[in-house]
């Protein structure tokens, strides 16, 4: 499923649960309380897939990244690698603990 569709589903079932949930507003009937909650676990499920089809997409951005992104983080490579760290190691002690 495209995102286009995944969002129209979406977009559609929103629509249904605003009609349902007015009828369950002036009714309160079992019938109308029932399928507003069904409308309500179906978009949850929509939801999550369209959730999904953003994260996918946000991954491939993040991966294809842009220009300048791309030289910040290869600057920020080049600085991690040519960064030398200076250990101090303290002299060995000729004192063998005599004095």
């Amino acid at each position: 499923m495209s995102d286009e569709d995944t969002h129209d589903q979406l977009m559609k079932l929103f629509r249904q649960y605003f009609k349902e949930n007015q009828a369950w507003e002036s009714r309160r009937t079992h019938v109308s309380g029932v399928k507003c909650r069904n409308l309500l676990a179906e978009i949850r499920i929509v939801a999550r897939k369209r959730r999904a089809e953003i994260q996918a997409n946000r991954k491939e951005l993040r991966y294809k990244g842009s220009p300048i992104k791309a030289e910040s983080n290869r600057r920020i490579a080049k600085a991690r690698q040519t960064k030398q760290v200076d250990v101090v190691v303290p002299p060995e002690s000729t004192d063998n603990g005599t004095s």
